[in-house]
């Protein structure tokens, strides 16, 4: 099943396939690559400045759980948030928010609100530095607000024979009593294109109780971002 999410400036095609579910504990086995690692070092050049959209840093943050694995890449902060101005009483008022309920749901559609011009106006800034990417998210006021580092030298970055840029996240989830433990992989492919627009591929793989059967559910994910003019 193909499905489609329309986020403005960004096409996004997702493939979704459900596949039947498999102790607290996930049984380790194939993850199933779909794009082998074929070299380490210097891939093809993916550095530019891209309408980020609230999405594309975010396939740069190693988001593996996974005690026993080192992250491909690390995120640091520059001491500031989104920002998130609360609604004074008078624009309260004229929304007919009274109730504490009304207020809250008010105020938090007012963050989203923000959160989605933020994202609107966010720019991506991926530079090649020596051992790896530097990758660093704008807001519309021209300001950083994220850095993530990611090291070419992890063994789950690496370039595809194309010498696309590959990069892989490994999770495995202990369960609890009557929850089963579950592992999740995911691999992302960067492509530049001859526009100069950035494709992202992404495949994710989901097992429950262990990776010796085929996934309990399967997607594939391709994004493209416009670079900067």
């Amino acid at each position: 099943m193909i499905n489609f999410f329309p986020i403005p400036g960004v096409m996004v095609v997702v493939v979704l396939s459900l596949l039947g579910c498999g102790s607290a504990v996930v049984r380790e086995g194939n993850p199933l690559w779909q794009v082998p690692i074929m070299s380490q070092g210097k891939c093809e050049s993916i550095a530019g400045r891209y309408l980020d959209k609230g999405l594309l840093s975010r396939q740069f943050v190693d988001s593996s759980i996974n005690a026993s694995r080192v992250k491909f890449s690390v995120a640091t902060g520059f001491g500031r948030s989104v920002p998130q101005i609360p609604l004074g009483p008078a624009e309260l008022r004229g929304m007919n928010a009274i109730s504490d309920n009304q207020i809250t749901a008010a105020q938090m559609k007012n963050y989203a609100a923000q959160r989605k011009k933020f994202d609107e106006n966010a720019v991506a800034q991926i530079v090649e530095i020596q051992g790896g990417l530097e990758v660093v998210l704008y807001g519309g006021d021209g300001l950083p607000y994220q850095k993530i580092i990611v090291s070419s030298a992890h063994p789950d970055v690496g370039c595809d024979k194309e010498r696309r840029l590959v990069l892989r996240e490994s999770s495995r989830m202990g369960g609890a009593e009557l929850t089963p433990g579950a592992a999740r992989v995911s691999e992302i492919v960067f492509t530049k294109l001859s526009d100069g627009s950035l494709e992202v591929r992404r495949w994710s793989r989901n097992w429950v109780r262990t990776m010796q059967r085929p996934p309990a559910k399967e997607t594939q994910a391709i994004f493209l971002f416009p670079p900067l003019r």
